[in-house]
């Protein structure tokens, strides 16, 4: 995908799916914790959705910034270096929960939702939606993470 070219929204939904293939394939190398890794990737699979479905087909859904595509393809490039890992070397599901905390940690810290400003009251409304999404993300995979390392 063109990140130059691209519409924000095309660039945030192309990333929520990617990073629902990368715990697809969580799930299938960690099946005692399989569950736990297709719930994320339905809730990315969502996120795609809601960003597809809140575009009402204008252009300036988001005044743009200098920070803008590079935030995204910060995190865009994180996630296909982590499927590529993933595809050529085994990793424990202690890996696989540090690497997806790593990833939806950046998209806070990196306000991914808060760098852009939506144009449209339905676009703000689901970015804020995916914020709160996140962070929740961000809590289940600290409480796993703790309960990995208390079995240790």
């Amino acid at each position: 995908m063109n990140f130059e070219s691209s519409r924000i929204l095309d660039l945030f939904e192309a990333n929520e799916l990617n990073v629902s293939r990368l715990y697809k394939i969580y799930s299938k190398i960690n099946l005692k914790n399989k569950n736990f890794w297709e719930k994320l990737a339905k809730e990315e699979i969502e996120h795609a959705i809601e960003i597809r479905d809140c575009y009402d087909g204008r252009e300036d859904v988001f005044e743009e910034n200098a920070f803008s595509r590079g935030t995204i393809k910060h995190v865009a490039d994180f996630v296909r270096e982590s499927i590529d890992k993933v595809k050529n070397q085994k990793i424990s599901h202690l890996e696989a929960v540090e690497t997806a905390l790593r990833i939806e940690q950046s998209f806070i810290e990196k306000k991914c939702f808060e760098i852009f400003i939506p144009n449209q009251k339905k676009v703000k409304d689901v970015l804020r939606k995916l914020n709160k999404e996140t962070e929740e993300h961000i809590e289940r995979l600290r409480i796993e993470l703790e309960r990995i390392e208390n079995k240790k």
